[in-house]
């Protein structure tokens, strides 16, 4: 398969995602916490299966193929992503879909350059200009006195979810085996999620396209989307690698019109502009 339709597709199930999570909380009335346990399981048995087959064909080892995987990843890492996974699916009661993609997006990349800055690593005038207009960008989207700005708890969630992910990439930058490193995270990660909404799931009553949907988005959209991922990135340049993701905002926006039901205001489409740009001239300067 050409690197193009490949991109397309993990794009489209980053971008799904949302949607799934909008589906299962908002239409059906799952429980975030629930739907936290589930999408969490559901990611580390398709994760099992892809790792162990990673192990057979590129480690050549059968038996401690788990154990690869669990010395790849870290409690620190398994954390980070154990917050990510519950903050999204608490924004996303009353978040739309687009506009927690966008959030999510824009605070990832504050975040990994914050973490740069902290650590050394001077931004030049284009990267801080990027920063200054990402933020403006995001300051615009939540401006108090806009009818139709994301609800205020929502999106300070869903800071914390680019927050959570951004730390979650920073801390996966040396991992040896980016598909075994991630398995390993997640198999370090269902205790917690099964603490969190195990009980929840046991003792309530759901609506079974809901299950459904939470399932996918932990089978497909994100086991299968993270390692398709892994195979994209490693075929395309920093810069090109950057730039695509700028798609999911869009792809989750025209998805969540036709799956949600959901309007795009012309709020929405200008804070978005703002954004991503500032994000492409980030993204612009890692190719020089």
């Amino acid at each position: 398969m050409q690197i193009l339709p490949l991109a397309f597709l993990c794009m489209t199930l980053f971008a799904a995602n949302s949607i799934f999570c909008r589906l299962a909380i908002a239409q059906y009335g799952m429980n975030p916490l629930e739907y936290t346990f589930i999408r969490g399981v559901s990611a580390a048995m398709v994760l099992c299966g892809i790792s162990w087959w990673q192990a057979k064909t590129c480690l050549h080892s059968q038996v401690v193929w788990w154990r690869q995987a669990w010395r790849q990843a870290s409690w620190t890492s398994a954390f980070a992503l154990f917050v990510y996974m519950v903050f999204f699916s608490l924004a996303y009661v009353s978040m739309p879909a687009a506009a927690g993609t966008l959030i999510i997006n824009a605070t990832v990349q504050c975040t990994m350059l914050g973490w740069g800055r902290a650590h050394g690593t001077r931004l030049n005038k284009r990267q801080t200009m990027g920063l200054a207009i990402i933020m403006a960008g995001l300051m615009a989207l939540t401006l108090p006195k806009i009818d139709t700005r994301p609800p205020l708890d929502a999106t300070l969630l869903e800071i914390g979810v680019g927050i959570a992910w951004g730390i979650y990439s920073i801390l996966g930058r040396n991992v040896r085996h980016a598909v075994l490193a991630t398995a390993g995270n997640f198999f370090r990660c269902v205790p917690m999620v099964t603490l969190a909404g195990g009980m929840v799931a046991i003792h309530s009553t759901v609506h079974p396209l809901a299950v459904l949907y939470a399932c996918l988005a932990g089978m497909l959209a994100t086991g299968c989307g993270y390692v398709i991922w892994y195979l994209v990135v490693a075929r395309m340049s920093l810069v090109s690698g950057s730039v695509i993701q700028l798609s999911v905002p869009v792809i989750t926006a025209i998805m969540g019109v036709f799956f949600l039901g959901e309007a795009i205001s012309l709020h929405l489409i200008l804070c978005s502009f703002v954004i991503l740009g500032g994000i492409a001239i980030i993204a612009g300067h890692e190719s020089s």
